[in-house]
């Protein structure tokens, strides 16, 4: 099957089968455009709720603060495990990765 592959800032490129309207390849993008910003928002949060500032946590993660400021805004790629955690040590917490089939939990890592 022949597939379109969509890329845009902080998300993972995604095929999509040729085959659907490109209506159904905008809402499958925005979707998952929209499920980076909602994770970047937690990150964001919980890194306000321990009180500390972007630089800090960029200072900690060996990153720059405008690179964290990317992390916090969704411009982080699939594939970005060790970002993350490097981004969890920051916090003091440890990454935990869980796949999820319906109600089904299964951490992997």
């Amino acid at each position: 099957m022949e597939a379109v592959h969509v890329r845009g800032p902080g998300v993972a490129t995604l095929a999509i089968p040729a085959a659907q309207t490109a209506y159904d390849g905008w809402l499958a993008f925005e979707w998952a455009r929209t499920e980076a910003w909602v994770s970047a928002f937690h990150l964001a949060e919980e890194r306000k709720r321990l009180g500390l500032t972007q630089r800090q946590v960029a200072e900690l993660m060996g990153v720059s603060p405008g690179r964290m400021s990317q992390i916090e805004n969704g411009d982080l790629e699939v594939d970005e495990v060790a970002t993350l955690s490097r981004y969890a040590r920051a916090l003091d917490a440890r990454l935990r990765i869980v796949f999820g089939y319906g109600n089904d939990l299964r951490q992997i890592a």
